[in-house]
């Protein structure tokens, strides 16, 4: 196994290279800071068949500095050359996947996969409304960016997409909770992600355990690279329970 480092950003992406035909890009949210990286690259490389690349390509400055080295980093390391690309995305990542794909062609695109949750993707709003300098600090301008723009769905629609939704709320996000007197309703339906989707499924983790807790959804992930969908085994209603309860 050939692990590859600090290449293209000189800073935290991770790759295992087996010389399959396929690979897989994982990109990480606003998450970053809190990655394991190498665990990262380890956990998805539990998908057989695949080339993990695990790129570090979110630039405080803007989404739009993230699309272009996420550009840069497929022509360093030759993606084309693949037969099959997939992806699979956290909640930023997406963003920056649906905005690299709007702006260029990746032609050898087999599917992609997204992590979505109505809880966590308030993080952005809440936390610029309730601490903007320490939020721009921590994450710089990025993070207002996420807060004031809608999402932009994925352009392309003639290969397999995927949407995995977290069931449970971070902490963080039982902590806004407790600070809005009005917290905005949550609508759990494929349809209220804005992206359009062959196939879906509900896993009982919150965001930050989506970074770690390969054993409750890999199995499910590995099936829809291999055939556009998430198998019988996955759950496709929403969870009863309170998700802001552990």
């Amino acid at each position: 196994m050939q692990i590859v480092r600090n290449i293209v950003t000189k800073e935290k992406s991770s790759i295992r290279q087996m010389g399959y035909d396929d690979a897989l890009i994982v990109l990480v949210g606003l998450g970053n800071l809190l990655v394991d990286w190498e665990k990262l690259a380890d956990g998805f490389t539990q998908t057989q068949g695949m080339d993990i690349f695990v790129p570090d390509v979110i630039r405080r400055e803007s989404i739009g500095q993230s699309v272009e080295a996420l550009y840069r980093f497929i022509e360093v390391h030759k993606l084309s050359k693949y037969q099959r690309v997939h992806v699979f995305a956290y909640i930023l990542g997406g963003r920056i996947l649906n905005q690299f794909l709007s702006m260029y062609t990746l032609p050898n695109l087999a599917s992609i996969v997204y992590d979505r949750s109505p809880i966590q993707e308030l993080a952005p709003v809440l936390a610029t409304k309730h601490y903007p300098r320490l939020a721009r600090l921590i994450f710089g301008k990025i993070i207002h960016e996420l807060a004031r723009t809608s999402y932009q769905p994925c352009p392309v629609d003639d290969i397999p997409i995927g949407l995995i939704i977290e069931g449970k709320a971070t902490p963080i996000m039982c902590f806004f909770r407790r600070l809005e007197s009005h917290f905005p309703l949550l609508d759990w339906s494929g349809e209220a992600f804005q992206q359009p989707y062959g196939d879906l499924m509900y896993v009982p983790l919150n965001h930050n355990e989506m970074y770690w807790r390969f054993d409750v959804y890999i199995k499910q992930l590995e099936y829809f690279y291999q055939s556009g969908n998430f198998g019988e085994n996955a759950r496709r209603i929403p969870f009863e329970d309170n998700p802001f309860e552990k």
